[in-house]
C-alpha cells in the first residue's frame, strides 16, 4: 500500500548511464532473478555479511527545495510502510511557480538481499486496492535524465473521486540501475549480490492531475521536468548522507 497523494484530496556511486538498456526480457528477468538468488544462498557470496546502508536522518529527510519546486511532507503511517515493502519512506508534495502541484514517494530499503516477501510492492496492485481505478497502463521512457540519460517508467492513469484523474510514474532503483519493472529489480539485485556489490534499493513514484479536457502532455512534461529535477539531488543526498552498517541515524 501506498500513501494517498495530496495532489488527490559512506557514499553512491554515480550510476552507468548504459545500465537500464543492460537487463534481460520481463519473464527472463524472473527466472534468471529467482536462480541467482537461490544460488547466493548456497555459494560464499553471502549476503547476510553485507551491512545495511543507512540514511543520516532517515529517507524521510529528503530535501523540500530544489530547483523550481517547494514541497511539504506528508506523514506516512508505519503500517503502511511495512505494507509497502519499503523499510522507511518519504512523502510529500511539491508546488513550481506555475502552481503546479506533483506528489513524490519514495520508499527505501537499506538492506536489499532479503526473502521475497520483503520485496517492494507495485502501485498497480496498492492503488486499485486503496480506492482508484486503473484507466491505462503503458511503459514510458523518460529523455535528459541527469546522469542517467534515459530510463523507462511505468505509466498509469487512474480514476478517482469526482471523476478526477492522475498521471502516475513509477521505477525501482539501486544504486546504479533504474527500472520499470519490479522482476527486473530482483535481477539488478541478483546481479549486485552475486559481485558483492552492497546497494540500498528504491521505489519512487510520481503523481500529477490531468486536465478536464482528457489532454496528458502537459502532464507529462511536468512528470518529466520535475524528475530531471529532483533525480540529480536524490543522488547527491543518498551520497552525502548514507553509511554502511551500525544503527540508524537520526
Amino acid at each position: 500500500m501506498f500513501p494517498s497523494s495530496p495532489v488527490l484530496t559512506k557514499g553512491v556511486n554515480r550510476p552507468d548511464v548504459n545500465a537500464t538498456e543492460q537487463t534481460p526480457k520481463n519473464g527472463l528477468a524472473v527466472v534468471i532473478s529467482l536462480i541467482l538468488l537461490t544460488g547466493v544462498g548456497t555459494l560464499t557470496y553471502r549476503t547476510e555479511a553485507m551491512p545495511p546502508i543507512f540514511v543520516k536522518g532517515g529517507i524521510e529527510s529528503f530535501l523540500l527545495n530544489f530547483g523550481q519546486w517547494r514541497g511539504q511532507r506528508q506523514l506516512v503511517e508505519p503500517e503502511i510502510i511495512e505494507a509497502s515493502g519499503a523499510e522507511e519512506s518519504f512523502s510529500g508534495y511539491y508546488v513550481n511557480d506555475k502552481n503546479e502541484v506533483v506528489s513524490l514517494y519514495i520508499g527505501y530499503r537499506s538492506s536489499a538481499f532479503l526473502e521475497n516477501r520483503n520485496f517492494f510492492h507495485s502501485p498497480t496492485v496498492c492503488l486499485p486496492a486503496s480506492g482508484w481505478k486503473t484507466l491505462e497502463q503503458s511503459r514510458h521512457t523518460l529523455h535528459d535524465i541527469p546522469f542517467y540519460q534515459t530510463f523507462d517508467v511505468t505509466q498509469m492513469v487512474v480514476g478517482g473521486p469526482m471523476e478526477s484523474r492522475q498521471l502516475v510514474y513509477f521505477w525501482f532503483q539501486t544504486k546504479d540501475r533504474v527500472t520499470h519493472d519490479k522482476n527486473i529489480n530482483r535481477f539488478h539485485l541478483a546481479m549486485h549480490a552475486i559481485k558483492k556489490d552492497n546497494t540500498h534499493d528504491l521505489f519512487i513514484r510520481l503523481m500529477t492531475s490531468i486536465k478536464d479536457d482528457g489532454v496528458m502532455q502537459d502532464s507529462q512534461q511536468r512528470l518529466e521536468s520535475f524528475a530531471r529535477d529532483m533525480m540529480p539531488v536524490l543522488d547527491q543526498f543518498l551520497k552525502d548522507r548514507q553509511y554502511e552498517g551500525g544503527t540508524p541515524s537520526n
